[in-house]
């Protein structure tokens, strides 16, 4: 089969756009509704800047693509951020991924950090 420099990835997330506020970018998320005040408690906590949530990034030179759950500034730097209820194995090569699509994407809007946010059942995080 020839290469194809094309990714396809299904339509599954809304497309980047401006999140009007905290409460409404958590909304639309993959978050157990258990989890949904606590992911809340986080943002409020850490003065999170959401801008925007659950969209898609493509990398076309190593031929992948992905959902990550935010794109907020935390601490000034623009950062890829990923909900974790469960299992969080490998979150670190997730997140580099992100990162690295995002970055070919959007070369003069880099991303700066990323962090995964384990929400646990104690209510911590």
């Amino acid at each position: 089969m020839p290469f194809s420099p094309r990714v396809n990835c299904p339509p599954v997330f809304t497309k980047l756009s401006p999140v009007r506020s905290v409460k409404d970018s958590l909304f639309n998320t993959r978050l157990p509704p258990w989890r949904y005040p606590l992911a809340v408690r986080f943002v409020e906590e850490t003065r999170h800047e959401p801008i925007a949530s659950e969209f898609e990034v493509i990398s076309q030179r190593w031929r992948y693509c992905g959902h990550p759950d935010r794109l907020a500034w935390m601490a000034g730097k623009r950062t890829l951020c990923d909900w974790k209820s469960g299992d969080s194995t490998g979150v670190q090569w997730q997140l580099c991924g992100y990162a690295e699509a995002w970055n070919e994407m959007h070369p003069t809007e880099p991303v700066e950090q990323t962090i995964a946010v384990q929400l646990r059942g104690d209510g911590s995080y």
